[in-house]
């Protein structure tokens, strides 16, 4: 393998979108390769990147367990790649670094230097955690961040449990599921919260913060569908007789097998489809619109058409990836993400209108240091009121 073909394999894992086949390559490769070569690759590979996130001791740790436990990549563990994934991480801590530019359409020579964020917090203000309520079909809630790995509940034929990483899975403890009357769970994030849960087909879902979802303990019929509220990723189970249909907001995704993103929150204007892998079709009203990698579906609240276009990967991953990344972004935008994840409210005074920003944050860091960070970055300030943040001119 030639040194072009190994960055560009790499690339589509730091972007998630590297498939199966790719994965096996390059595990095979990590298998015969020098681990200085692969390092040195590696490492100028993302000196190259500028939307990589900034990495400090805690949350290099998140990357290299979220490394060692990506499912593409459990074949063969042997102790050369854990010494090649150490290197992967040990190259994230030293190669990626905070970047960030402004874009100030009133003062395009605006010194930098020149403005602090106005910081005064009375409490402390904590990024979101993995946390989300399951409601069964009874009715009963459980709280999911407060117990422990195991069975929670048993429902029509089904065992429902929460795995040692945190996920909830579904296992089907009846010969014969159809016979069961299929009842409907539904897992919600709150602000601050984040989540994931295997459906019964095997489907993986991560819902971000303030997000819903509701589905059956079993898929049994024609199709498998789900509803969905907010924000979530999903690597749907390839079953070419069950197509999986995600609804929402009136909006039906229709796919066999694959990965997309769909971000649907009721305060954004518009619905969006961002597809990594395989294929899916966007139904509304008899209009639809079919995707390929790499494209994303955008839908208004307020109409029936579909546009097409491609999509900026990283960006729409960024979320689930473990950090924001803004590109020329007006600030209310900013602070609407923002505002999900820290759970806080968000007041504004004077003219904040024409403010643009853009950088990298993770979304591990601390409230105040990302306020900081962004009162570097313009002529804003910031000022802290209990959970309520005035970004004043």
């Amino acid at each position: 393998m030639n040194k072009d073909r190994l960055r560009k394999l790499l690339e589509g894992y730091f972007n998630n979108t590297i498939d199966r086949k790719d994965c096996d390559e390059l595990l095979k490769y990590m298998d015969h390769s020098d681990p200085e070569l692969f390092s040195e690759i590696t490492d100028r590979l993302l000196r190259d990147r500028k939307d990589g996130p900034v990495f400090e001791k805690t949350q290099a740790d998140k990357i290299y367990d979220r490394i060692k436990s990506d499912p593409r990549f459990k074949v063969r563990p042997d102790k050369r790649h854990q010494v090649i994934r150490l290197r992967i991480a040990a190259v994230l801590i030293v190669s990626l670094s905070f970047t960030y530019y402004l874009v100030n359409t009133k003062k395009a020579d605006l010194s930098l230097a020149s403005h602090t964020a106005e910081i005064k917090a009375k409490d402390e203000i904590v990024p979101g955690d993995n946390k989300a309520i399951l409601t069964l079909s009874n009715g009963k809630k459980i709280v999911l961040g407060q117990t422990g790995a195991g069975q929670l509940a048993k429902e029509s034929g089904v065992e429902i449990e929460k795995t040692k990483k945190g996920e909830i899975i579904y296992r089907a403890t009846s010969s014969d599921i159809r016979s069961n009357s299929v009842v409907f769970n539904k897992i919600e994030t709150p602000r601050g919260g984040e989540y994931q849960v295997i459906l019964p087909d095997g489907t993986r879902v991560w819902l971000n913060a303030a997000s819903s979802l509701s589905y059956p303990t079993a898929f049994n019929g024609r199709i498998r569908a789900v509803s969905l509220t907010g924000e979530a990723y999903f690597e749907v189970a390839k079953n070419k007789n069950m197509p999986f249909h995600v609804n929402v907001n009136g909006v039906t995704i229709q796919v066999l097998g694959t990965r997309f993103n769909i971000n649907s929150y009721s305060d954004e204007s518009d619905l969006t489809t961002t597809l990594l892998d395989g294929s899916v079709r966007v139904f509304k009203n008899g209009h639809q619109a079919l995707l390929q990698p790499g494209q994303q579906a955008v839908v208004g609240r307020a109409s029936d058409q579909i546009a097409i276009s491609s999509a900026n990967i990283s960006e729409v991953m960024a979320w689930k990836n473990g950090y924001f990344l803004f590109r020329d972004e007006d600030i209310k935008s900013i602070m609407k993400k923002i505002s999900r994840w820290y759970d806080i409210e968000v007041e504004y005074r004077g003219d904040v209108e024409d403010q643009k920003f853009g950088g990298t944050f993770y979304r591990s860091k601390s409230f105040k240091e990302l306020l900081h960070y962004l009162g570097k970055l313009g002529p804003l300030h910031f000022k802290i009121e209990g959970r309520r943040v005035i970004v004043m001119t």
